[in-house]
């Protein structure tokens, strides 16, 4: 069983431009849009203390389907958690529900009204996966109720953020389109390591209804 407290503490070991581990631009571009909405002074004020080089890394963002270096992210979530008066995994939260909303949103031009909530949910872990280009997500209809599976390859040192913001994307989808539904996570465990980094993995049932 992995140490939570430990892995709170554990610090982000890769500098700038030497993570092999990638998210996508849109979470870039979904923090910028966040801060932007709640700090008068916006992203750049609540980025004002950190490298410069840190900040330069937001300017000018490609597509948003494009792959990014994850260190850039890590450092500036936890400045903006901070100057937003939130906890980074609060931030993560919020940050993680409206991006299922506005997925949502975008799904229902042509899914919600041919698909019936129950299969638009499991797909739910898959479409997290796309998110992130270090962790494999496996689901598995564990019967007609419930969706089971696991998500490996995630850095221990990110474990508790990356699960709380696949449980909170998860959550709120499941409330606006499988009202009742339930999800709930085991604890992580290590996997492995990779690139110098315990790896861990978490499973995951989705009940619904």
């Amino acid at each position: 069983m992995l140490d939570g407290r430990r892995v709170a503490e554990e610090a982000w070991p890769f500098a700038l431009g030497e993570s092999p581990f990638r998210v996508r631009a849109a979470a870039y571009a979904e923090l910028v849009e966040f801060v932007d909405s709640h700090l008068s002074g916006g992203f750049v004020e609540a980025l004002e203390d950190v490298d410069p080089a840190v900040l330069a890394c937001f300017e000018e963002l490609p597509g948003a389907d494009a792959w990014l270096d994850l260190t850039p992210l890590v450092h500036a979530r936890r400045w903006c958690a901070r100057h937003c008066g939130l906890r980074e995994e609060q931030l993560g939260r919020k940050l993680a529900r409206l991006r299922a909303e506005r997925q949502l949103r975008t799904w229902a031009r042509w899914t919600l009204r041919i698909a019936p909530a129950r299969l638009l949910a499991r797909r739910m872990p898959e479409v997290f996966g796309l998110q992130i280009d270090f962790a494999q997500v496996q689901a598995l209809a564990l019967d007609d109720g419930r969706v089971g599976g696991r998500i490996q390859g995630i850095p221990a040192c990110l474990a508790e953020h990356v699960v709380g913001d696949a449980c909170a994307h998860a959550e709120r989808v499941l409330e606006l389109c499988a009202e009742g539904s339930r999800l709930r996570a085991g604890a992580p465990t290590v996997d492995g390591s990779e690139h110098g980094v315990d790896l861990v993995s978490v499973s995951f049932e989705l009940e619904l209804v």
